[in-house]
């Protein structure tokens, strides 16, 4: 059984700036999949139908998501370690 992860990105709770700034660790420069994060991330369209509207199927929108994931979880990690409040 895979351990639990805390989702620190949830759907229709980020910014476009920081979602911009999450996006910058990856290797992401697809304008479809950039829009398709922030309309699930920022704008809060369910998974399906962000990934439908730019064109791709919601795996592939997961895929990226988890790896957004992973970004955010090591940032969070980050915070704590240097005690940062925010």
């Amino acid at each position: 059984m895979k351990p639990f992860k805390l989702k620190w990105l949830i759907r229709g709770t980020q910014t476009e700036e920081r979602v911009d700034a999450l996006l910058a660790f990856t290797k992401t420069t697809s304008e479809p999949t950039i829009s398709a994060v922030k309309d699930y991330l920022v704008i809060g369209m369910r998974l399906r139908i962000a990934a439908a509207l730019n064109g791709f199927d919601k795996s592939n929108l997961r895929t990226k998501l988890n790896s957004l994931y992973d970004v955010e979880e090591k940032h969070q990690t980050l915070k704590q370690i240097d005690k940062v409040v925010g």
